[in-house]
């Protein structure tokens, strides 16, 4: 399928700003050679040429002269004659009139400052990089969709407002931000002294010192390899291309090669371009074939109201580059239409990127929430005192209704918990880079409902009783681990044991509780009936038989009881044991 965006050449676009200004940094003698923009408000400039002067002067503006001294490095491509370099900054006296038949001499335009390099000698090739204020180059990118996947293409647009024409220069884009801070060396400091009073008072400990050895006198930019961190190797269009990573699979050929330095991924457009000063620029970075499809995503957005039941369709993007690709704006293309526009975040090298382009509301879906608790494990033993590890579990039932004539396939976007884990991941679940949600795969066939749960452990911990059926669980679960402590378990087991001894009495001291309170309610029912035949004539049998009958109950309400003291006794003489055999135990964190 042919792509509505292949008859696309090299795109440049210089759109005025309207606005003119004087430039940051300028000088004749040497001309603008290099630029290299950067993502953080900064650039790269590079000046060479040859000059027939022990002087070469520099128009800079007084806010970039801080950065221009902090990052002024200089080079002669001829040799090493360079021996001393000296900034300074020469406060412009008041201009006095010139004297009849004298020549002037040539003064900086107003409002800018004279930075002036000294050097040593009549004859130099020079070549002098500086970093100034820049505004940020921006990513613009394309997707196209096909029956193979897709076309990714991006754009670079970068603006020129440095006050001075870029004109036949080399221009590289750098998809990173090294730290840049503004400098302010142009600024006169003077540090507070110590005041000597009247009284004579002076420093009343002396400072240490401290000497070091100089192994070898470093000369500043004595050879060639100390300036080529500043220069990229000058390249034929035909060797850029060459270079190049990828060979594009579609009609419209990348313009630039790409290449990856210090993890940082650098575009070099292969060919000198101008850029007037107060425009904009717009370059093709790159376009390749990559993984990609279109598909729907449910992620609930505040700022999209309808988003809480309706899914948005997205487009999937594997990066098929070798860089970072940068956060920019995104147009979807399929079929020879427009589809939508989104934003991709910075997606690194082989990630995977998911970008809404819009809501539809021929898919439907319900979510539920409930919440219960499981498992149990041994997570601290220290002096007797039992603590375990369980789950808090949370689960959310996904309910769609799919209401189009064809299947659909569906990404959830399930936010995690904090803490939480997915127990276990749905098959195909995608972590996000973040680890803050994942991706959860679902298929709805035409015209029909489905719903799928996704559950969540949070793990807290909780002291236990060693009796209680947690302490149990979770002994069970130490000694049946592959990686369980052999002591450890061989007490746990002995623990298990009187554990089950505890369990027992336990169970015999309710039944006993059960037949004790059946005993005692049947005690108080013949009560109440003496008390009401009490003062009755003629009832004397009756009494006699109640009085028997209350003597044999509460006969087995004593021995009941009796059977009571002895479980309890025995109770409290197994939990003595089993604290002692515990006693011992230490358990730091729990077993993975």
């Amino acid at each position: 399928m042919r792509s509505p965006l292949s008859f696309l050449p090299l795109l440049c676009l210089c759109c005025s700003f309207g606005c003119a200004h004087g430039p940051g940094v300028s000088s004749s003698a040497l001309p603008l050679r290099k630029v290299v923009v950067y993502r953080n408000g900064v650039g790269y400039f590079e000046r060479d040429g040859h000059v027939d002067s022990d002087t070469v002067s520099f128009q800079v503006r007084p806010s970039h002269v801080g950065d221009f001294l902090a990052t002024l490095a200089v080079m002669e491509k001829a040799g090493s004659s360079v021996r001393s370099v000296s900034f300074p900054i020469r406060e412009q006296p008041a201009p006095k009139p010139p004297e009849p038949d004298a020549e002037s001499p040539p003064s900086p335009p107003a409002g800018l400052e004279t930075v002036t390099l000294t050097l040593d000698g009549k004859s130099h090739d020079l070549a002098v990089g500086y970093v100034s204020e820049q505004p940020m180059w921006r990513p613009s990118y394309r997707v196209v969709l096909n029956r193979e996947g897709a076309t990714l293409q991006a754009w670079g647009i970068v603006q020129n407002l440095s006050g001075e024409d870029w004109k036949d220069v080399t221009l590289s884009l750098v998809a990173g931000a090294p730290i840049a801070f503004q400098s302010t060396l142009a600024t006169p400091v003077t540090p507070l002294r110590p005041i000597l009073t009247d009284n004579g008072e002076t420093i009343t400990q002396v400072p240490v010192g401290q000497n070091t050895v100089v192994a070898s006198a470093p000369q500043a930019f004595a050879n060639k390899k100390a300036f080529s961190s500043l220069r990229a190797p000058e390249r034929e269009p035909d060797e850029a291309s060459a270079e190049a990573p990828r060979t594009p699979s579609v009609q419209v050929q990348a313009q630039v090669a790409s290449s990856l330095i210090a993890g940082t991924t650098r575009y070099d457009v292969p060919t000198r371009v101008t850029i007037p000063k107060d425009s904009a620029t717009m370059v093709l970075l790159l376009s390749e074939a990559a993984v990609g499809e279109s598909n729907f995503m449910f992620s609930p957005d505040p700022g999209v109201p309808d988003s809480a039941t309706h899914p948005f369709r997205v487009v999937r993007l594997v990066n098929p580059t070798s860089g970072l690709l940068e956060r920019g704006p995104v147009a979807i293309f399929e079929n020879s239409a427009f589809l939508g526009q989104g934003v991709l975040e910075p997606l690194s090298a082989g990630g995977r990127a998911t970008i809404p382009f819009a809501l539809d509301r021929s898919v439907a879906v319900q979510t539920e929430h409930s919440e219960r608790y499981q498992g149990a494990r041994i997570a601290q033993i220290e002096a007797g005192r039992l603590t375990v590890e369980r789950d808090r579990l949370q689960r959310t039932v996904y309910r769609m209704q799919n209401g189009s004539a064809a299947s659909v396939k569906l990404l959830l976007k399930h936010v995690h918990t904090p803490g939480a884990r997915l127990s276990p991941p749905p098959l195909g679940t995608e972590e996000s880079q973040g680890q803050d949600s994942a991706l959860v795969p679902a298929t709805v066939a035409a015209n029909s409902r489905t719903e799928l749960n996704v559950d969540e452990a949070t793990p807290f911990r909780q002291g236990a009783d060693w009796a209680s059926a947690e302490a149990r669980e979770a002994e069970l679960a130490y000694v049946n681990h592959p990686r369980a402590d052999a002591k450890v378990a061989a007490v746990l087991r002995q623990a298990l044991g009187l554990q089950e001894t505890l369990r027992a009495l336990s169970n015999a001291q309710a039944t006993l509780d059960a037949q004790r309170s059946v005993l005692t309610q049947g005690a108080a029912q013949v009560r109440q009936s003496l008390k009401a035949i009490e003062k009755s004539r003629g009832a004397d049998a009756l009494r006699s038989n109640l009085t028997r009958r209350l003597g044999e109950l509460e006969r087995k309400v004593g021995d009941v009881d009796a059977q009571r003291v002895a479980v309890t006794v025995k109770g409290e003489e197994a939990r003595v044991k089993l604290q002692d055999v515990v006693r011992g135990l230490r358990v730091d964190e729990p077993l993975k």
